[in-house]
């Protein structure tokens, strides 16, 4: 393999983190098996206890059925945890179903009436809402953020669309995406028009088995679509965004995405207008959602399935914490040196390897860096 040098720039980025920081592992436990064997037949939809976790003995989800989730009232992740084996032959499903996110994942915001501004989204890095303004274009909503960040609207819009979420680290504590902001409405000689809603974010699920993962199927955390805002030949409200992706993290010694099997956490598009609302990721309207995570966390990781989200290994790292290479609790210079020790060899560092590849590159230096910033 060849290897080229680390760019100036990179080595700026990397030197800004030697300040230490604290790092505080996240907690994994599988199950108890209080809830026994579930095996999902046609379609089943579960409502998530208070903590949102599932204790179950083994998971089989048939080809053919579909798993889904009702949110509790404090909103977690799913945890579907279990004692044996995981089968996912069908398909797990934690979609926003509308501006209300998927399990664990944020909402959207609402549009303005008239002189009104939208109202922003929830989630850890929603997107904002878009403010009024008098004239005959409302602002659109900005895309909520996960992996990656929420755009602003592109057309369809006032001349200050707000501003899409921040991509973040993967999220300690575990939640879902982040919801897409409402657009504003505008006002047209005394008439008051509505904007878009925004649309929610998709949710979080956790699997954890003693034993194994493998996914035949599919497994889905996407954000919603953005809605339009009402238009006519005076004008138009701005559009609503997309929420972003949700995050699918996996935890078991050994973990199958086969060939057959997708694992995705697409953002939603953004919204149009009444007559023209766009829902094309190629040629969108309002904001789009961010991409949501991937993360897989096993001893043995086979992923030769499709996968729609940002993937980054977990657990490879000591404490089971992206960035801290040498397993001392903290974010610091010993960190970096670390890292571009690997960076120069290329393979024998597992920590290192962020997009579980099983190799030390350059695409490994820029989320490296999110995980010391964040």
């Amino acid at each position: 393999m060849t290897r080229g040098r680390l760019a100036p720039g990179w080595i700026g980025l990397l030197l800004a983190a030697l300040a230490p920081r604290a790092v505080v592992a996240p907690a994994q436990s599988c199950s108890d098996g209080t809830n026994g064997p579930l095996t999902v037949s046609g379609s089943m939809t579960i409502s998530l206890p208070r903590d949102g976790r599932l204790n179950y003995t083994s998971i089989t989800v048939n080809a053919g059925s579909t798993l889904g989730f009702i949110r509790n009232a404090a909103n977690t992740p799913a945890f579907l945890l279990a004692t044996g084996p995981v089968l996912i032959n069908g398909t797990i499903q934690l979609n926003a179903p509308n501006r209300s996110g998927g399990a664990g994942g944020g909402d959207g915001g609402l549009h303005g009436h008239g002189l009104f501004t939208g109202t922003g989204g929830t989630g850890p890095t929603p997107g904002s809402g878009g403010t009024s303004i008098d004239s005959r274009h409302g602002n659109a909503g900005g895309g909520g953020g996960m992996a990656t960040a929420g755009t602003q609207a592109i057309r369809h819009s006032g001349p200050m669309p707000a501003s899409g979420g921040a991509a973040i680290a993967f999220p300690i504590p575990m939640a879902g995406g982040s919801g897409g902001g409402g657009g504003a409405g505008w006002e047209f000689f005394g008439n008051l028009f509505d904007g878009g809603d925004g649309g929610g974010a998709g949710g979080g699920l956790v699997i954890c088995s003693d034993v194994s993962i493998t996914i035949n199927g599919t497994i889905t955390a996407n954000g919603a679509n953005g809605f339009a805002s009402f238009a006519n030949g005076g004008g138009n409200g701005g559009p609503g965004a997309g929420g972003s992706g949700g995050v699918i993290d996996l935890h078991s010694d050994s973990i199958v995405l086969s060939s057959t099997g997708a694992c995705t956490a697409l953002g939603g598009t953004g919204g149009g207008i009444s007559t023209m609302p766009v829902f094309d990721p190629n040629y969108s309207s309002g904001a789009n959602g961010g991409l949501g995570f991937l993360r897989v966390s096993g001893a043995s990781v086979a992923l030769a399935g499709t996968i729609n989200a940002l993937l980054i290994c977990g657990d490879n790292c000591p404490d089971g914490t992206c960035g801290d290479l040498n397993a001392d609790g903290r974010h610091d210079g010993n960190d970096v040196a670390g890292f571009v020790a690997c960076l120069l060899t290329g393979s024998g560092c597992p920590c290192a390897d962020t997009d579980c590849n099983h190799l030390v590159d350059l695409a490994d230096v820029g989320w490296f860096v999110i995980c010391l910033l964040g």
